[in-house]
């Protein structure tokens, strides 16, 4: 659907980025005011971010353009998986992510959440797993921070070639 939107934007010349951000488990309330139907309590599956890094991730998309973002660098396995082995993907959603998002706690039954009206007491970013959340993400910054990515990567190949030629150099004698 993204993809048919920028290339029917891009036919009528229509000067307007659209960003997908793709994000990875994040801490916010909906794991206890959406809907729910199972059993147990929902929880994310770890590793779980903090939701300002999706925040600076549609920020920084909403000033830059870019086709696709991921915000948490959990969601890069998901994203690849899906690419490269559509099977695999499936494989994990039904084997990991069913158990990974089943809570301990036992749900007082089916719960229509906010689907049909708002929820009070949930007026907040943050949901219940902010002692388990990651607050920073690397994968996420560098993604967003450019220059200093492409700083670290020359600075990396200066690194290794300089180990490289002294590896050279040391089997030489």
């Amino acid at each position: 659907f993204v993809q048919a939107l920028r290339v029917e934007l891009a036919h009528d010349e229509v000067p307007v980025s659209v960003s997908q951000i793709l994000p990875a488990a994040i801490n916010t309330p909906i794991y206890d005011k959406g809907r729910n139907k199972m059993p147990f309590k929902p929880r994310p599956v770890p590793p779980i971010y903090h939701p300002q890094i999706v925040s600076d991730a549609i920020l920084y998309a909403a000033e830059n353009p870019v086709t696709d973002l991921v915000a948490g660098g959990a969601g890069i396995g998901v994203v690849l998986a899906e690419r490269f082995s559509p099977a695999l993907a499936e494989w994990m959603s039904r084997t990991i992510g069913f158990v990974g998002q089943k809570g301990e706690e036992k749900s007082e039954g089916e719960y229509a959440g906010s689907l049909f009206e708002t929820v009070a007491g949930f007026d907040t970013i943050e949901g219940r797993f902010s002692d388990e959340q990651l607050k920073s993400d690397p994968i996420t910054w560098l993604a967003t921070h450019p220059s200093e990515k492409t700083a670290l990567i020359t600075i990396g190949g200066i690194v290794g070639g300089l180990l490289a030629w002294r590896l050279l150099r040391k089997s030489k004698n």
